[in-house]
């Protein structure tokens, strides 16, 4: 404050203006942190509602969507079973698809506790797959990039799901 005495009036109004101006610009910063880290914490809840507010208007999934635990558990338990009997490509196919089908449903009726078991789980039947081949290791690099991609959603999910207590909806 010294030096700003030293200086003419308009001088002093300057330096008094680029003072606000850059505190304010610094609140401004710390406002759009705050702001951001709230929106970041609804973004969740805001795409899981307008995934379930789209599901309710199709009327095909309005049918699937309390079935949502049968189609991610049956998926990934025909997965489970096709590792170790060939169940064929079209079966085993169906299952991928109703298990992805299943975590979109899941997510949309906010059953956080389903959608994070079913990551793991199929996170954990990738791995399985990597122990079993290990041989023909140069053939599977995209199943780990797949399976460390599960078991990361399930993370994020497990973590949500612990931290803000149970995200089923009345």
């Amino acid at each position: 404050m010294q030096y700003i005495i030293k200086y003419n009036l308009c001088q002093c109004l300057l330096k008094c203006t680029q003072l606000f101006t850059q505190q304010s610009f610094c609140y401004i910063i710390i406002l759009q942190t705050n702001l951001k880290g709230a929106i970041v914490l609804n973004t969740y809840q805001n795409i899981s509602a307008e995934l379930k507010s789209y599901f309710s208007n199709h009327p095909i999934f309005k049918i699937l969507l309390p079935l949502d635990m049968i189609l991610i558990f049956g998926g990934v338990g025909l997965l489970i079973v096709s590792a170790f009997i060939s169940l064929g490509s079209l079966v085993t196919g169906v299952a991928y698809w109703a298990f992805i089908l299943g975590l979109l449903l899941a997510y949309a009726n906010r059953n956080e506790q389903i959608l994070y078991i079913g990551f793991f789980v199929y996170a954990g039947l990738q791995a399985w797959h990597i122990i079993t081949n290990l041989k023909y290791l140069s053939g599977y690099f995209g199943v780990l990039i797949n399976g460390l991609v599960f078991a990361w959603l399930g993370y994020l999910v497990f973590k949500k799901h612990t931290l803000h207590g149970s995200g089923t909806q009345s």
